[in-house]
């Protein structure tokens, strides 16, 4: 019987498995009072979200009037997210955008705050609105491009027990150093080998030993991520506020411009509030997330 010898099987280009999410706005009310909140799956708490297949492509969302139901304390107008997965030569780029405008978040002191001159505090912002790219080459690690648009109209506004308003403006300082730096193996080299760099952010690294410069990379999370900010300070009227977290008795606590980030992977949101007072309430505005993977 003749021998014959098969044709070699025609080898398959690489493909990459997209992964792109952005979500706009999203928050509920956990406790009023003494009395913790259960979510209801009747009511929606997430708006404005857009997010790819494993094939790219395009995903956008527009709603200019979000249904939502916990108005007392937050709110918000027109959402808008837009993720965008594509080939360009021998390599990927994935494009995501959440905005969201018109927020007011508001809160009462309750009694152990222990400020009877305030009656409530406003967050407020005209909008908030994030940009991210990267790039997935074939080999090595992806670069990372994150633009966060300067917010507009942002102030706490605060009303006292005879009703007066005091208004005061936010402004925020993006650490455009960091944002400079386009993957995590620059973060690590900054961080080993520029004194200023490694000075300037070792404090604001959760972590349980002493970092040495020149000897320590920046610190990871037990799952492997670096977790930071992309805003260094917050000028709030007349105060200055190092690093990138308010806090306000009678309102609760804002972190602008969370960002975790691993080799190949960057999550980053404009702004995660924890309101904390009469009512407790979580929110999160502005977030994308962007992977994935060649195979």
């Amino acid at each position: 019987m003749r021998t014959t010898t098969p044709l070699l099987a025609t080898r398959k280009p690489p493909e990459f498995l997209f992964r792109g999410n952005a979500v706009a706005a999203g928050g509920f009310i956990t406790r009023i009072g003494d009395s913790p909140q259960r979510l209801d799956p009747k009511v929606i708490t997430t708006h404005a979200e857009s997010c790819l297949p494993l094939i790219g492509g395009i995903s956008h969302t527009i709603i200019e009037n979000p249904q939502i139901g916990y108005r007392t304390n937050i709110a918000y107008g027109r959402v808008e997210t837009f993720v965008e997965g594509r080939y360009q030569g021998d390599q990927t780029i994935t494009t995501l955008l959440a905005s969201v405008n018109a927020i007011r978040l508001t809160n009462s002191p309750s009694a152990s705050d222990n400020v009877p001159e305030v009656r409530s505090i406003t967050f407020q912002a005209d909008s908030l609105s994030l940009e991210v790219e990267s790039i997935h080459p074939q080999k090595g690690q992806p670069t990372f491009k994150v633009n966060p648009a300067p917010p507009a109209g942002m102030a706490l506004v605060i009303t006292d027990a005879g009703g007066k308003t005091t208004t005061l403006p936010i402004e925020l300082v993006f650490d455009d150093h960091l944002l400079s730096l386009a993957n995590l193996n620059d973060m690590d080299r900054e961080f080993l080998s520029n004194r200023k760099f490694f000075q300037e952010h070792a404090p604001h690294f959760p972590t349980k030993s002493k970092l040495v410069y020149g000897q320590s990379k920046i610190p990871r999370t037990p799952q492997g991520y670096v977790f930071g900010s992309m805003v260094r300070q917050i000028r709030v009227g007349d105060e200055t506020i190092a690093g990138n977290t308010l806090t306000r008795k009678g309102f609760g606590t804002i972190q602008f411009g969370v960002m975790l980030t691993d080799p190949f992977s960057r999550r980053v949101s404009m702004a995660r509030i924890k309101m904390g007072s009469d009512a407790g309430a979580d929110v999160s505005f502005s977030g994308v997330e962007t992977n994935g993977i060649w195979k």
